[in-house]
């Protein structure tokens, strides 16, 4: 039985694409080294991007970032990554958009590291009441996220709905806080994509970016991080790694003329 109630908060369901093909071409002393590098390498890089984007006149970022960041669960299982982070709505609603203004970032470098070293993910975020154990699982936001996901065919992070109108009602509160001015708006972190589906059809939905060097080239980096640690690429993948190199070069694109 659970040992603690159920929490709302935010929460986040990733696929790692090419997993069982890493696998099955490594040794798995070389995939636990990936994973635990990432869980190592997140909360350092994370802390800086948020301490650059918490609103003047709150605590100090560090502190208050490190704290949500030790409070944020992690769940790694199979090709499965699972994160989440609760908050009260009752309490003051500057402290509970900090849980957003942590976990965008979490999730931004999350996408981005695990491209980078070869294991690149898809995944969505939802909002609702959920109730998240080391081995346990249960509550709506998982299966709202684990759907979208599994039903993306590309290498991206997508807002469904409950995740994006409990943002935007929580920015509405926050820009009514007084002595706080020019909240961030990390809607502006998101791009409004028209998103390929894997039953053929496409969804618009806010959809955080990849962000390539403004001189890399997105096809080759896209493909080496999809054959990255000896992984095949088998002609039912091909869809999800062109899909990729569009989305990319559309963010690209965003970067240069926004």
């Amino acid at each position: 039985m659970p040992n603690e109630s159920p929490k709302h908060g935010i929460v986040g369901f990733f696929d790692i694409l090419g997993y069982s093909s890493f696998l099955e071409n490594n040794p798995v002393e070389m995939a636990v080294e990936v994973i635990r590098n990432f869980q190592i390498r997140i909360p350092e890089e994370v802390t800086k991007r948020v301490t650059d984007m918490i609103p003047s006149g709150s605590q100090p970022a560090s502190e208050e970032s490190l704290s949500l960041l030790m409070k944020m669960k992690w769940l790694v299982f199979s090709d499965t990554i699972v994160i989440a982070l609760s908050y009260d709505a009752s309490i003051n609603p500057l402290m509970n958009y900090m849980n957003w203004l942590v976990f965008f970032p979490v999730t931004m470098v999350l996408n981005q590291t695990m491209f980078q070293n070869g294991l690149p993910l898809r995944g969505a975020i939802s909002f609702g009441e959920f109730y998240m154990e080391s081995n346990f699982l249960a509550g709506k936001p998982f299966v709202e996220a684990h759907r979208m996901a599994n039903n993306l065919d590309l290498c991206a992070c997508v807002l469904n709905q409950s995740a994006k109108k409990e943002y935007e009602e929580m920015f509405g509160k926050i820009a009514k806080v007084p002595g706080i001015q020019n909240p961030p708006n990390l809607a502006q972190l998101t791009f409004d994509y028209l998103v390929p589906l894997k039953d053929g059809s496409s969804m618009r939905l806010p959809t955080l970016g990849l962000y390539p060097g403004p001189d890399e080239d997105i096809p080759q980096i896209v493909s080496e991080s999809f054959w990255k640690h000896k992984k095949e690429i088998p002609a039912e993948a091909i869809s999800k790694l062109n899909n990729t190199v569009l989305f990319l070069r559309y963010v690209k694109m965003q970067k240069k003329h926004n």
